[in-house]
């Protein structure tokens, strides 16, 4: 016998809403819009106290082995402050803290301004792979190597840290993601820190800008899978660490993006 699909709040009053009767009040949006702001702002302040807090723990570690190619505030040896225009100490240091500056601690600095969980997710990578300090550094410093002390430090301050982000995020992003939304996110932590707002390595940059990408030699708009955007994202050779490649979800949803972008380019 079927189950009965009768009204279960039949015979407790009325309930005949209408559709009207559930719009929200402008002035209450616009307070709960302004209350989600404030409790944001302080969300968000609160991770930058701890995060700067607790950066003390590695600060002398990373002021030994990374400052002086990724702070600011550090200055540059006599001898790569010589003959600037061609001196490869200096430029060397210039795009180190263009890539990451570690100057105010956090909020993390950098060229384009990626997102913070991208550097973070970046120093994790550079601390795991042991591919910081650059060897031509450490072959003259020896001492100035990540060793395993040094990894478990920084980890300890990079890891919760990413968490805490991550969790800020999901709970602040009140937007109702499309998948135009959910790609720049994807975007945003796996390719804008070297593709994106100023940005372009491999001769390769602007992703923020669909237009201009859409346009450009790595999106292939009459046969989308073909592109070679996502051919390099299906074969792991983009992001070039292995850590960073993109999810099998995510390659499904850069699939379904670009299929898009390219019904409609041709209904345009």
């Amino acid at each position: 016998m079927m189950a009965s699909c009768s009204n279960p709040f039949q015979g407790q009053g009325s309930l005949h809403f209408k559709v009207k009767d559930f719009k929200q009040d402008p002035l209450v949006e616009e307070e709960r819009l302004r209350a989600l702001r404030l409790e944001k702002e302080l969300a968000w302040k609160t991770i930058v106290v701890e995060a700067v807090d607790s950066f003390s723990e590695i600060e002398s570690t990373v002021q030994k082995k990374c400052f002086a190619c990724h702070d600011a505030k550090t200055k540059t040896p006599i001898y790569g402050r010589v003959f600037t225009r061609v001196n490869p100490i200096y430029h060397h240091q210039q795009d180190g803290i263009k890539a990451l500056d570690f100057s105010q601690k956090f909020p993390l600095i950098a060229k384009g301004n990626p997102s913070q969980i991208a550097l973070l997710k970046a120093i994790r990578n550079e601390v795991l792979d042991r591919t910081m300090p650059i060897k031509a550094y450490t072959s003259v410093y020896r001492k100035r190597k990540i060793n395993q002390t040094d990894e478990e430090k920084i980890l300890a301050w990079t890891d919760p840290l990413i968490e805490k982000l991550e969790e800020f995020e999901k709970r602040f992003d009140v937007s109702q993601l499309d998948v135009n939304s959910q790609m720049t996110k994807v975007f945003e932590q796996k390719c804008f820190r070297c593709h994106a707002n100023g940005n372009d390595r491999g001769n390769f940059g602007e992703m923020q800008d669909v237009k201009k990408l859409v346009k450009g030699k790595f999106v292939n708009m009459q046969n989308p899978l073909d592109s070679a955007i996502y051919k390099l994202s299906v074969s792991k050779k983009m992001p070039p660490n292995p850590r960073d490649a993109l999810e099998d979800q995510e390659l499904l949803l850069l699939g379904e993006w670009l299929e898009r972008l390219s019904l409609e380019n041709r209904n345009n």
